[in-house]
């Protein structure tokens, strides 16, 4: 549904909003002029875009996770390419990071897909080692924009994360003054 609201599209039909309709019924529908009622999105999915994470590894997950929260994102979490899709298609999304080496699709492929699908996310690659010339390739036929070795420059990835969100329009993203700011009132706090 993102992707068509995204695009302008306000009218649909399929089995995700109902049973097929005869083509006259379907006249009448478009006639009617009612727009595609979407659901109600909570204030954190109108907020910001979030970080998307895809990664078979459960413990990287959640460790990326934790570290990128801290930040102040909103962070999805997907531990296959069939579920990061479908939150592809029902969250706001600025940045996808996604690991390399993943069983039913490797990293390069999934970002390629993104990269038709979604052409403003920024596409990060996450590898366990340093395998420069599956980076080389990846960024050479640009469905990676940045390639990091997993554990190693994480202040790094984390500032080129908010400066993509940043980049990609998204006004309420922390700077790091403001990210100081909200980790020196949090720790106080506790």
């Amino acid at each position: 549904l993102a992707l068509l609201a995204a695009n302008g599209c306000d009218e649909a039909q399929g089995y995700l909003f109902a049973k097929p309709l005869p083509a006259d019924e379907c006249a009448v529908l478009l006639a009617a002029g009612q727009p595609l009622y979407r659901g109600r999105r909570n204030k954190d999915q109108e907020r910001a875009p979030s970080v998307l994470i895809v990664d078979d590894d459960e413990d990287h997950l959640l460790l990326s996770k934790l570290l990128l929260q801290k930040d102040g994102h909103q962070v999805l979490a997907a531990s296959n390419t069939r579920q990061a899709f479908e939150l592809l298609a029902t969250n706001p999304v600025g940045v996808v990071m996604a690991d390399l080496n993943m069983p039913e699709m490797n990293g390069i492929e999934f970002l390629g897909k993104v990269k038709l699908m979604y052409p403003s996310i920024s596409r990060f690659m996450l590898s366990g080692a340093g395998d420069f010339a599956t980076a080389t390739r990846a960024l050479n036929e640009g469905a990676v924009h940045k390639f990091f070795v997993k554990g190693q420059d994480e202040m790094l990835l984390r500032s080129e994360i908010r400066k993509s969100l940043r980049s990609n329009g998204s006004d309420q993203v922390m700077t790091d003054r403001e990210l100081q700011g909200w980790r020196q009132g949090t720790t106080a706090g506790n």
